[in-house]
């Protein structure tokens, strides 16, 4: 993972290790992930699709089942389950 991917993600969990704790909820979480998403700057595909897969791994192991198409928008554009 390059640096920004690493920075974002590393930030991430920190802000959610400091906040979760004291604010159990989905839209703490997916809050924070909107913040590490505004902080990911670069623009390669392979990258972009690497941190998603990171963020799918903090949502399984918090027992979340969905981002309410909030990873795919940052993705591509638009919300995937759209067109399904």
């Amino acid at each position: 993972m390059r640096l920004s991917a690493q920075r974002s993600v590393d930030g991430l969990l920190d802000a959610l290790c400091a906040d979760l704790p004291k604010h159990p909820k989905r839209s703490l979480v997916l809050a924070k992930f909107k913040e590490a998403m505004a902080s990911f700057s670069t623009a390669e595909s392979e990258e972009r699709d690497q941190f998603l897969v990171y963020l799918q791994r903090i949502m399984k192991a918090l027992g979340m089942q969905s981002s309410g198409e909030l990873l795919n928008v940052w993705r591509y554009g638009f919300p995937y389950g759209w067109f399904i």
